[in-house]
């Protein structure tokens, strides 16, 4: 960690997300929309069901729903 970085707080605290990503209804939002989702953690990230072993802590931070959707 370098001197201008904070910790990650704990495994399962709420994060705000944001994006362009599928609605619920199948198509892709037009508006920027956000979400509250918890912090994942990288094993959770990395199993078969997630990303597979792609995610990387020294650049990357999980969050979301084991089942995808917000």
């Amino acid at each position: 960690m370098t001197e201008h970085e904070e910790p990650l707080p704990e495994f399962g605290h709420n994060l705000m997300v944001a994006g362009w990503g599928t609605t619920e209804s199948g198509g892709q939002s037009s508006f920027l929309r956000e979400a509250t989702v918890p912090l994942a953690t990288y094993e959770a990230c990395n199993a078969q069901t997630g990303y597979n072993g792609f995610a990387k802590p020294e650049s990357m931070i999980c969050a979301g729903f084991q089942q995808g959707t917000v």
